[in-house]
Formats: C-alpha cells, sequence, structure tokens
C-alpha cells in the first residue's frame, strides 16, 4: 500500500487517512429591526487528509532514509491528484501537500529495512 501524489511515489505503509470536516464559504447578514439572518453559501471549499504512514522501500542504511524524507520535502507545496494504492483505492484530484511530521525515526531495519514513520498533511482545494 502506498500513495502517490502529482506523479511522486510515496512508498510505505499506511493507516486509513483522516478527512477533515469541509469548510464552506459562507457570509451570514441580519438587518437591524428584522428577526432572523440570512445566508449566502458559497459551498464547501477545502479539507484536510491526514495520513499516519511508515515510510520504508528496503532503505540499507539511515542515511538512505533521510534522503527518501528529503524527497518527500521537495514535494511541499505541490499541488496534483493523490492516489491511494491498497485494498481500497481512491482519487482525488486537485490536493495541495501540506508537508508532514517526523514522528519517529529513522528506525533501525527490521524486515522491511530501514524506516520512519510520518504523518503526512495535505488540503484537498475542493469537492471531487
Amino acid at each position: 500500500m502506498a500513495f502517490t501524489h502529482a506523479g511522486f511515489s510515496i512508498p510505505g505503509t499506511h493507516e486509513s487517512p483522516k478527512y477533515g470536516e469541509w469548510e464552506r464559504a459562507a457570509q451570514y447578514n441580519s438587518v437591524f429591526g428584522l428577526d432572523g439572518a440570512t445566508v449566502l453559501d458559497g459551498g464547501r471549499s477545502r479539507r484536510r487528509i491526514d495520513v499516519s504512514m511508515w515510510i520504508h522501500d528496503s532503505y540499507s542504511s539511515a542515511d538512505d532514509c533521510f534522503t527518501a524524507l528529503g524527497n518527500l520535502e521537495g514535494q511541499i507545496g505541490t499541488v496534483g491528484t493523490l492516489v491511494e494504492l491498497g485494498n481500497v483505492s481512491r482519487t482525488i484530484a486537485n490536493v495541495e501537500f501540506l508537508g508532514f511530521t517526523l514522528d519517529e525515526g529513522p528506525i533501525p531495519p527490521s524486515t522491511i529495512g530501514w524506516f520512519a514513520v510520518v504523518t503526512l498533511r495535505f488540503l484537498q482545494l475542493g469537492p471531487e
């Protein structure tokens, strides 16, 4: 299971994405002396998508893992299509990569080589 964003592959194993609630563009109006209010609803505008992930690709050293994280850092600010690959696949267009937090690692090798635990942060810029 992995993610691809704007054609950039993010290798590893991930948990289910956490989709935030949609922000709405809305303007509320009330008039002095009248009860109630009106709303101009501009619809859904954006929402956060956070993904906890183990970044791994059989890295043979901590330096290889850091290099992969540096390449991922180079993608910050790019806008493109987010593709989730795995048992459940999903494609979402118009998504910005906001960055990631390094939660743990690089962690010494196991059966998957050196790896790091990160939280990827994306911003979906409009409804699908």
